[in-house]
Formats: structure tokens, sequence, C-alpha cells
């Protein structure tokens, strides 16, 4: 999306398709013995945070004007116009969303006690609302 940004005239922008860099959770063959050389060339911790850090460092970068700039969004067939303003809240919301998630899975997982422990009390809600996102 950042790159739709800086070059609002480059193609349209599409979340279809999207690349993954974690590779797919072993099979039970896998788990029980069998060697998976895909998940043990799992990407380090440093590689997602050193990832993150030049996403955010880019997005900081950017002059705010820049965030009312129109890009095309490809959405199947069709294009549409959007700005980059309202796909970042989109992209925000949507992490809470995956937030949600992973706060009820772990929250069952661990137990309530010990999740709260480690699981901020508001992590997967919205922010100011008080309200859990939909799973």
């Amino acid at each position: 999306m950042l790159d739709a940004v800086q070059h609002p005239k480059g193609e349209a922008l599409s979340y279809e398709g999207g690349r993954r860099t974690v590779p797919p959770p072993p099979s039970t063959s896998e788990l029980l013995g069998t060697e998976n050389q895909e998940y043990e060339k799992s990407p380090l911790i440093s590689t997602f945070q050193s990832q993150f850090r030049t996403l955010r460092d880019r997005l900081i970068s950017l002059p705010e004007s820049s965030f009312q700039n129109p890009i095309m969004i490809r959405r199947g067939s069709e294009i549409i116009e959007s700005t980059a303003l309202r796909e970042v809240y989109a992209a925000a919301f949507h992490s809470i969303h995956h937030f949600a998630i992973m706060s009820a899975i772990l929250r069952e997982i661990m137990g309530p006690e010990n999740a709260e422990k480690y699981i901020p009390v508001q992590f997967g809600f919205k922010p100011k609302t008080g309200v859990r996102a939909r799973l």
C-alpha cells in the first residue's frame, strides 16, 4: 500500500493473493517425527521486527497530505478509488480483528487466570469503545 501512496499513478493495489512470509504449519505426520525442513526454516522474530520497522519508517516519512491522494484498488475485476488514509484505517481495524482471535485462542489455551498475566485486558478491542472486535 505504501508503494501505491508514493507512486499513485502506478498499478492498482490488490489485496487478493497476498504474499505470505510464514510457512504453513507442519502436518500431523511431520509433528510425529518426520523432519519438516520448511517448518525449520521459519523466519526469526528479528526478521519480522526489521520488516515492521522498515514499514513504520516509510509510513512516518510520508508527507501527511499524501494520505488524501487517491489510490486505485483492484477488487476482483473491478477497480475502485480510495485514499491511503482510508486504507490505513481499514488495515488497522482489520488487525484488531486478528488480535481478538489471537486473544480468544490464547485465553482458551492458557486459561483465563494465566492469560491475564500476559495478555492486556483491552487486547483485541477497538480503541476507545471497549467493544471486542468481531471474530
